[in-house]
């Protein structure tokens, strides 16, 4: 009887595993990422906002490149904001006083020429042409988009995974800052961890919930969104003297309008919407905590206006594109 050919397959086995087993020691053992939330804790977060980006409206009547207008758009901010753990159950689950405590934003534009300027903060905003000071809105008026937000706390509960289980969001609220769009950018800068240890090199699957209309539909009614995350631990190292995780992540959603021409030119609303993100995260494995986070975005919207009430027949195409990149990053822990 040939024992050859049993031999050789049981040495290829034993190399396979021996392989396997060098390759898991160079990816190191299983790191469990979770947040290691503390009761009378807050911890101070500056999330930094850089963009820029061209909205071009054009007629769908006319092709020709002197009825398209190109409208420059730039803008840059910071917001700093605070959690605050109140309480924090057996299981790891925080409750948390999330605040805004300061806001600063620029942004600048220009039409046919004319440079226009917007510039918020705490005490007001103010709209510039040029250098010249067109309007003013004093935080006092009913009209300034921060009023009822700053300072004000929303309610969270997070688990030690990151999933954010509720968010109440302040009452009282009368300003007209899109909040749902901050509450995600700044519950967007917690990321979410997998529910296993994971090695170098191994990745996972997490969801990020944005609000907007659907494509083909009017503005906002609530609809959201999931973009599907890809994250990979790619390496463990130390960090001020303290171990740490960087991470990966990456991300892309597409949506397109699917009626026909006649049907999109009767309803104003989005008719195609394309997303992709990626960054990277860095994690304090120690005490549990973010410090920082680097999430570049870019965005292409296609719009149609319909004005038929204003002039039967009539109305626009509207094209975005916008890159943005948000920068979180932990500047202190008070406890």
């Amino acid at each position: 009887m040939n024992r050859r050919p049993a031999i050789a397959a049981g040495l290829a086995a034993l190399i396979i595993a021996a392989l396997s087993a060098a390759l898991l020691l160079r990816r190191g053992p299983p790191v469990l990422l979770r947040y290691a939330w503390r009761p009378d804790t807050r911890l101070d977060y500056r999330l930094t906002l850089q963009g820029s980006g061209q909205a071009a409206l054009a007629s769908p009547a006319s092709s020709a490149e002197k009825d398209r207008l190109a409208l420059p758009v730039e803008m840059e901010g910071t917001i700093a904001y605070s959690l605050e753990v109140t309480e924090v159950s057996a299981e790891g689950v925080a409750d948390i006083l999330l605040r805004v405590d300061a806001v600063e934003a620029t942004i600048r534009n220009e039409v046919r020429g004319r440079k226009m300027r917007l510039e918020l903060d705490s005490s007001s905003l103010r709209s510039f042409e040029v250098d010249r000071l067109m309007k003013e809105v004093p935080a006092s008026s009913g009209d300034f988009p921060l009023r009822g937000i700053l300072g004000v706390p929303f309610r969270l509960r997070i688990d030690s995974r990151g999933q954010v289980l509720s968010c109440d969001l302040p009452s009282g609220i009368q300003g007209s800052f899109p909040l749902p769009n901050l509450r995600q950018m700044i519950v967007g800068g917690l990321p979410d961890w997998p529910e296993a240890a994971v090695r170098r090199g191994e990745s996972w699957q997490s969801d990020a919930v944005l609000s907007m209309p659907g494509v083909g539909k009017p503005w906002s009614r609530g609809e959201t969104w999931k973009v599907g995350l890809n994250s990979v631990l790619r390496r463990v190292g130390r960090e001020q003297g303290k171990p740490a995780a960087y991470i990966s992540f990456s991300g892309r959603m597409e949506q397109q309008w699917t009626g026909t021409e006649e049907e999109k030119r009767q309803n104003s609303g989005i008719k195609s919407f394309v997303q992709t993100v990626s960054g990277e995260r860095l994690f304090d494995l120690e005490r549990g905590r973010l410090r920082s986070s680097r999430e570049p975005l870019a965005q292409e919207f296609r719009i149609f206006m319909n004005l038929d009430q204003v002039v039967a027949g009539s109305g626009f195409d509207v094209e975005v594109d916008f890159s943005l990149r948000a920068d979180t990053e932990l500047l202190s822990v008070d406890s």
